[in-house]
């Protein structure tokens, strides 16, 4: 019995069947199964696709069939890029001219587009130049006659497409307001109306060409409202387009939620502020068929999730003929911390590609060679995705002006918390119909929020935040020179996060095991080196004073890479009842290289810069492309 050995079955398989049994496993469970053994171990980096289904796992990305490079040229692709986004390395960088009399416009997925009005001794005769004599229905004087949609691809190094290219069509009618789909290749355009009585038209054309979309089976979509509308929001997830109608005159604050199938022209919901009695400012897709609302009045500030209601969606003819729309079911609300003393809270969601990104039937069919939608290797994954809201909280007086004073904060939030939750509100226990309503699920601040998030306060920082995945992008101004700012990327992918952990772990155990004072930082915080824990207190979350801190240190380091992976918390005092806790940790990397910019945006692939002119008018977009193949420069 001491000669026997057990049989090792797994040894007796070959290779390749391992690789195709291993193949069958979700990326996160093939990087358990390195650790597993050393035979699992082998098998996987062996496999070009295993290894490559790995790296996606790491960066957070998901693959893009459509795609015909090689998994050896993908993976490539996808480590320079990520290396470069780990260093803020770029590998060009452009330089898009805005044309003056730039209208509405929307930058997203590596697409610039925007409506171009015509210079006065240009209009001749128009037939809208005699209604410019009248009242505006809507908005105010500017670019009434922006009826020319500009378009510009930005360069794509992953896409092979590094030239940029234009293309422009004049459609015909004053354009109010626009949105577009890169992936869907779809521009949905709002015509400015001419009075009350008109309904607004939503035109629903092709990206690439500004004709009307061949999916689209209703090619104008309309939507009729009595009230003078100020400012329109356009967003859009799949086959669904939501438009929001903002109302501002006098003491009349009312919002429209209009969400329709754009391929089918079907209504799916219209949730308007006044008959809801709540006060939102914008919104979100968070799935195809899921909203998320944040409210701040009345009552306390909350994130308000509506689902379509299916049952009565079901009977859009009966209802259609009875004079009635669809509607949408607020089925949660997240509530936010409690404030101090009733105060007037803004809340403003920035939804940069937040949603996941899935590869849509069109994009195949898209033309190398013509403008608008690209097929790149691979997509930011959409289950780690975040969202995040801005809050300007305004409040008392100084003592040396009657001006209300501001407070601005940025709430980033675990788009897989809400959904988990939201599933919660759906389980038989929870979800029901009380009468004609349903029952809304309330879930307090501490029960969700700490867990999931994170709070930033921005006091001298833009605080319209643009995300990109799992990225959200700052720009701190420097403190001797407002006119520059560096550039600052947080990463709140959870592998990113834990790689960094293990490198600033791998780095402390090649120091002498002492104690020094962090360089730079005014809250007296030590950290242990060495073998050593690291003894830090709860990190304050002021991105003002952690940005003059790390600028400083930025003297003599070409980028400067932080971890923060403590609790954060914002102390309690003339805002907040109690202190306010959080704790979605994150890497951060801020550029030594100080930019022009007046703000910033961020996608998957680059950076984009906005200059403007003494005006405060936009007259360019710096393109940053980011990508790292060992001879990017900075």
């Amino acid at each position: 019995m001491d000669d026997y050995l057990p049989t090792r079955y797994m040894d007796l398989l070959a290779t390749e069947l391992i690789v195709m049994i291993l193949g069958y496993l979700d990326p996160r469970d093939l990087l358990q199964n390195l650790t597993v053994c050393r035979r699992f171990k082998e098998a996987i980096e062996s496999s070009p696709l295993l290894k490559y289904n790995i790296a996606l796992a790491r960066v957070g990305a998901v693959d893009n069939p459509n795609n015909s490079l090689s998994l050896k040229e993908k993976l490539k692709r996808l480590e320079s890029q990520e290396k470069a986004w780990l260093n803020l390395t770029f590998a060009r960088r452009d330089t898009i001219h805005i044309p003056a009399r730039f209208g509405p416009f929307d930058l997203c997925s590596g697409v610039l587009v925007g409506a171009r009005a015509s210079a006065p001794e240009e209009n001749g005769d128009d037939h809208f130049a005699e209604a410019n004599m009248q009242p505006l229905p809507d908005g105010d004087e500017e670019n009434l006659n922006a009826r020319q949609l500009l378009g510009t691809t930005l360069p794509s190094v992953l896409s092979d497409d590094t030239d940029v290219r234009s293309w422009s069509r004049d459609v015909g009618f004053p354009v109010y307001g626009l949105g577009i789909d890169t992936q869907q290749d779809l521009a949905i355009v709002i015509q400015r109306r001419t009075s009350h009585d008109e309904p607004f038209q939503i035109h629903l054309l092709a990206l690439s060409t500004f004709e009307p979309h061949p999916l689209a089976s209703q090619r104008i979509y309309e939507h009729h409202t009595d009230v003078r509308v100020s400012q329109i929001s356009v967003r859009c997830m799949g086959n669904l387009a939501g438009v929001m109608f903002h109302s501002f005159e006098a003491e009349l604050f009312q919002q429209t939620l209009l969400v329709f199938d754009w391929t089918t022209g079907i209504t799916k919901a219209c949730i308007e502020s006044v008959k809801e009695g709540r006060f939102f400012d914008d919104f979100g897709f968070i799935t195809s068929d899921t909203l998320v609302l944040p409210v701040r009045k009345p009552g306390p500030a909350t994130l308000d999730i509506y689902k379509f209601d299916t049952r009565k969606v079901e009977r859009r003819s009966e209802r259609l003929s009875r004079g009635s729309l669809p509607c949408a079911v607020r089925i949660a609300s997240f509530w936010l911390p409690a404030m101090r003393q009733p105060l007037e809270v803004s809340v403003n969601p920035i939804c940069c590609n937040t949603e996941p990104p899935i590869p849509h039937r069109y994009y195949a069919k898209a033309s190398p060679t013509s403008p608008g939608p690209r097929c790149p290797p691979f997509y930011q994954d959409g289950e780690n995705s975040l969202l995040s809201f801005s809050f300007m909280v305004c409040h008392g007086h100084s003592a040396q002006s009657v001006t209300p004073l501001h407070e601005r904060f940025t709430l980033v939030v675990q788009r897989r918390a809400l959904l988990k939750r939201i599933e919660e509100a759906l389980r038989p226990a929870n979800s029901r119909w009380v009468g004609s309503h349903w029952k809304t699920v309330n879930f307090p601040w501490n029960e969700w929020g700490p867990s999931s998030s994170r709070w930033l306060t921005m006091k001298h920082l833009s605080w319209a935040c643009f995300m990109s995945g799992t990225r959200l992008i700052l720009s701190p101004i420097i403190p001797e020179d407002r006119s520059l700012c560096h550039l600052r990327v947080l990463d709140f992918n959870p592998a990113v996060v834990e790689k960094e952990k293990l490198r600033q772990q791998q780095r402390r155990s090649l120091l002498p095991s002492y104690c020094v004072e962090e360089p730079g930082c005014s809250k007296g915080r030590t950290i242990c080196k060495g073998k050593g824990k690291r003894r830090e207190s709860d990190v304050v979350e002021d991105a003002d004073a952690m940005a003059k801190s790390d600028i400083e240190n930025l003297s003599y380091q070409s980028a400067l890479v932080k971890l923060v992976d403590e609790p954060g918390r914002i102390l309690a005092g003339k805002l907040w009842a109690h202190e306010v806790h959080s704790n979605l940790p994150y890497r951060q990397v801020t550029t030594k290289e100080s930019f022009p910019y007046a703000n910033v945006v961020i996608d998957d692939e680059r950076i984009g810069g906005i200059l403007v002119g003494e005006d405060g008018e936009l007259t360019d977009v710096e393109v940053l492309t980011m990508y790292d193949d060992g001879s990017s420069t900075q």
